[in-house]
């Protein structure tokens, strides 16, 4: 947990086929993990690599594997391990909003001026480094953001396939929230980039990283190499024991696999650099702590819910009719909130906990263009506090002349448009906490802008709990101002068995400044200012 040590297992779905049959039929619970590093997180927060084009570039490779990679390796731990409780493990936020600049300035210039890069896949190029800042933070929120949806979503449809779900699949999220990112307040990760590093396996992980007593040769190499000179060569393939490719491009002095000598060395060393560093962007001792401590919490309290399911009386059998004012069961609830599902109870336990939410939108062809005001989805608590998660991109601002001007990464809630956003609810979020649900604007932004919008007129809003729909709502008309609101009318009050209806909580969204916002979870006390 504390910092990755190279190994040469291959993947993760390899590594469970492997497990003996009888075996697996003793395994209880089955920790399950994996994946990220399919995503090339290194290369989506990276804003040199397809600049203002991450949405197309990862988008589809992300769902494919968190989704259905995800499901295909859930149906492989089920068939070893029938008898077994299934834990999967969300991926953690790497960079946010939050994200100190000067920090994040720093780590990128020390990539852009290294001629080998260390954890980037990708050369970093200084441009206008304030905006590509600003474009790291959007896409590292975006992608986890996404990925953490569709995990979700893969373990909410397993669990209804009576194949796959046997005891049970647990999703456990991170637990971080943005102030809990590399370079944030109270980071849960590693956020040392440079070697050697700090963390307890620093050590232990460079004695284990092959050929890693040969990186400065390398690195020397491959600078006379720039200059077409081959001494020392036969030095360096006695001492490095592979990669194949690279002692024969050394022997040959010509490409191998398509690279020249240049790009093998230059290939090696970059593996040599992110492997001294593997730490970075993994969980610190705080972190560790955060997912384990969620996991326990998820699985304990899967036992539990299944416990209490196993006890009730079959279906068709004879039992007594609910009293009078009797309190919500979590069927009841399951329902009134629209996630219960058409299987048995089992397979829907995992939404006492809502860990993403989806609010795709359409926005009418006649609200305001360049839309100024943050956009949120506001969950109204039943203590009375609100949770609440910025749903557009955070904005970009220059100012010129004393005029400030709104730069988007993407069309959001322009005219026409059709978009959906994610949300990771930081894995505390429990479902009979809510009582209602909207969508709220900031107030105007302060200052003098160029050509702002102010008004949003939706045409339709849809809202997913755990990859279930719970909300389709079709507007006509409707203009939304600064500060105004959309209540969604979910869910549906609890309505006792032979009682009167309890009256829904009234829904009051308080004010939320547009100018110094964090987008995280922020909680208000009733009566801070409604609309």
């Amino acid at each position: 947990m504390f910092g990755e040590i190279p190994s040469s297992l291959p993947t993760v779905t390899w590594q469970v086929e492997r497990i003996d049959p009888e075996f697996g039929k003793t395994i209880k619970v089955a920790l399950v993990c994996g994946g990220a590093n399919d995503l090339a997180f290194e290369d989506i927060i990276n804003p040199s690599f397809k600049p203002g084009k991450f949405i197309d570039t990862f988008e589809g490779k992300i769902r494919e594997v968190t989704y259905l990679d995800t499901k295909d390796l859930l149906k492989v731990v089920r068939d070893k391990c029938p008898n077994a409780v299934i834990v999967l493990f969300s991926y953690h936020l790497p960079i946010s909003y939050e994200s100190d600049y000067h920090d994040m300035k720093n780590y990128f210039r020390f990539e852009n001026d290294n001629d080998v890069t260390w954890y980037l896949n990708e050369f970093f190029h200084f441009e206008n480094i304030d905006a590509m800042i600003h474009e790291a933070r959007v896409r590292s929120v975006w992608a986890h953001s996404l990925s953490s949806y569709w995990l979700r979503k893969a373990v909410t449809d397993s669990n209804l396939d009576n194949d796959v779900r046997g005891p049970g699949i647990v999703f456990s999220p991170s637990g971080y929230g943005m102030e809990n990112a590399a370079f944030a307040g109270r980071s849960f990760v590693h956020s040392d980039y440079t070697h050697p590093t700090t963390d307890a396996m620093q050590s232990e992980r460079v004695l284990k990283t092959p050929r890693g007593n040969a990186l400065d040769d390398m690195l020397q190499m491959a600078a006379h190499v720039m200059l077409n000179n081959f001494e020392g060569a036969k030095a360096l393939r006695a001492k490095i024991h592979g990669p194949t490719s690279l002692e024969e491009a050394l022997f040959s002095r010509s490409p191998e696999r398509g690279l020249s000598p240049l790009q093998l060395l230059v290939q090696e060393a970059h593996r040599i650099q992110h492997s001294f560093i593997a730490s970075f962007f993994h969980p610190n001792t705080a972190g560790a702590k955060s997912y384990a401590g969620i996991a326990k919490d998820r699985y304990l309290k899967h036992l539990e819910l299944t416990d209490a399911i196993d006890k009730k009386p079959a279906a068709g059998a004879a039992h007594a009719a609910p009293a009078a004012g009797a309190p919500e069961t979590f069927e009841e609830r399951l329902s009134r909130f629209k996630l219960r599902g058409p299987g048995p109870l089992q397979s829907d336990v995992g939404h006492y906990f809502v860990d993403s939410l989806r609010v795709s939108t359409k926005t009418a062809s006649t609200s305001d263009k360049g839309l100024a005001s943050d956009i949120y989805i506001v969950l109204h608590l039943r203590n009375g506090t609100t949770a609440r998660w910025m749903l557009n991109f955070q904005y970009y601002e220059q100012e010129l002349a004393g005029t400030k001007f709104l730069i988007k990464l993407q069309p959001q809630f322009e005219p026409g448009e059709k978009e959906a956003f994610y949300v990771d609810t930081g894995g505390h979020m429990e479902l009979d906490k809510i009582v209602g649900v909207s969508i709220a604007l900031s107030t105007q932004r302060p200052g003098t802008w160029d050509k702002l919008g102010d008004n949003w007129s939706p045409e339709r809003i849809t809202l997913e709990i755990n990859g279930v729909e719970v909300v389709n709502r079709p507007f006509s008309g409707l203009v939304v101002p600064p500060g105004g609101s959309v209540d969604l009318k979910y869910p549906d009050p609890f309505v006792p068995a032979a009682g009167p209806a309890i009256a829904p909580v009234a829904i009051k969204v308080p004010r939320i400044s547009a100018d110094g916002f964090r987008a995280q979870v922020v909680k208000t006390s009733p009566g801070s200012g409604g609309l």
